[in-house]
């Protein structure tokens, strides 16, 4: 049983990675005449066997795959294949779990047969890591999500018998040694004075290093300065076009695309223009609108006029000098180039989406909801994961109480309340009683 559980496994991985590049399965074929198996490899290559389960021993090995039994690390392997063919996720998605199987997964488990890990065994491993590695709550969830890929798989494909162990890992257990400490307002966010620095530095960048900006035109720096004052995901702000830009009596600016990292066959790193934004996750569903303020809109006419000058022609609003469209990669780079230019630590475009939140939204005193909607997330993450506390929020707590000890009205006689002694209240329990 154990052997035919083997070669089931060995034919499902074989079956899965030697596809087509449109993800189909290709041929196993047997011929009559040589009394053999065999299939063609992408290239043209053909491999033969004498029997169907030699032939997929054959193919993994030309795949370099080397499947360990039923191990954990194996089963890994077959799972995540089967995701990648048959629920059409992100290519990040995919290397994501790779990263967090190796973060997590030690080779000493990995090599443990998938049908000998036990509950006990598992809580105990999941018990070692936190208690070792610390992580944050975020992490710890992404390692039990790499478990239940693998257990579930072999649930499904009946290599194990009864649930999935993963479901008896209790979180509140383990994340005790977690790091879950929300970090403080300095910690994750920019200060309004930082947010004026990086303002000034983004504004004199092309006059500091003329060489690199000769026309006068400095694109990533336009972005920037529109970024801080909209909060967006980085693929939703390179991909905002012309048309977004709605100028009616209520100018706004249309959210509705992003422009996403992804890889070719190859590997090779490519961009792709999806007309819907991370939260829709893949079906669009008329985006978000953000109002459009003075401000901003004089800085969309700033670039507006640069192209005019230097006669680009693009649809994208943040369009380099030569014409092409800005990618995430190289605002993420000229980002990182500023900020660290001014002694600045935290370099990634997602502090301006969580600055913006506490610093402005929160103390103009939009609600959870309203926030949200502008950012582009549900009302649940803007609490747990964009809302601190602003800096001063002490001095101000300290202000409003004073505030309100100075209405309270001063004591008095009248403000004495008169309790019954014990004795009076004797007759009054006898009144219950009756009543009763």
């Amino acid at each position: 049983m154990i052997k035919e559980k083997e070669r089931r496994l060995i034919k499902q991985l074989a079956l899965k990675v030697h596809v087509t590049e449109s993800g189909k399965p290709r041929k196993i074929t047997y011929q009559d005449s040589k009394e053999l198996w065999y299939t063609i490899l992408p290239g043209g290559k053909k491999i033969y066997s004498q029997t169907e389960f030699g032939l997929y021993d054959k193919i993994l090995e030309e795949y370099k795959i080397f499947p360990k039994s039923t191990s954990f690390g194996s089963i890994f392997t077959l799972a995540l294949a089967e995701k990648k063919n048959t629920e059409n996720p992100r290519e990040a998605t995919i290397a994501k779990y790779k990263q967090n199987y190796h973060r997590f997964i030690l080779p000493e488990f990995a090599k443990q047969k998938i049908e000998t890990i036990t509950r006990d065994k598992l809580m105990a491993y999941t018990q070692q890591m936190v208690n070792t590695l610390h992580p944050k709550k975020k992490a710890y969830l992404e390692y039990k999500s790499v478990l239940n890929l693998v257990f579930n798989y072999a649930v499904y494909h009946d290599i194990i018998s009864g649930s999935n162990p993963v479901h008896a890992l209790k979180d509140a257990v383990y994340l005790k040694s977690c790091d879950c400490m929300k970090h403080s307002l300095e910690e994750e966010t920019y200060s309004r004075e930082d947010i004026e620095q990086i303002k000034k530095a983004a504004r004199n960048r092309k006059n500091i290093y003329p060489h690199l900006y000769p026309d006068g035109y400095d694109a990533h720096a336009y972005a920037i300065l529109v970024e801080i004052e909209i909060a967006t995901r980085v693929g939703e702000l390179v991909a905002l076009k012309w048309s977004d830009l709605i100028w009616d009596d209520n100018p706004r600016i249309w959210i509705h695309s992003q422009i996403r990292r992804d890889k070719d066959d190859n590997g090779e790193r490519i961009y792709i223009y999806e007309p819907c934004t991370k939260n829709e996750r893949g079906i669009t569903n008329g985006g978000r609108e953000f109002p459009m303020t003075e401000y901003v809109a004089s800085l969309f006419k700033e670039i507006k006029a640069h192209h005019k000058r230097l006669g680009i022609d693009s649809e994208f609003i943040f369009a380099k000098p030569n014409g092409e469209m800005m990618t995430p990669d190289s605002y993420d780079r000229s980002l990182r180039r500023l900020i660290k230019s001014m002694g600045l630590n935290i370099t990634k475009n997602h502090v301006f989406r969580k600055s913006f939140n506490s610093n402005v939204l929160i103390p103009k005193g939009f609600s959870d909801e309203e926030r949200a909607a502008l950012l582009g997330h549900s009302a649940e993450t803007n609490k747990r994961f964009y809302s601190y506390p602003t800096s001063d929020y002490l001095e101000k707590a300290r202000e409003r109480l004073e505030d309100d000890e100075k209405e309270v009205l001063p004591r008095s006689h009248s403000n004495i309340i008169a309790f019954n002694t014990k004795e009076s209240r004797k007759p009054a329990k006898t009144r219950v009683s009756m009543e009763r």
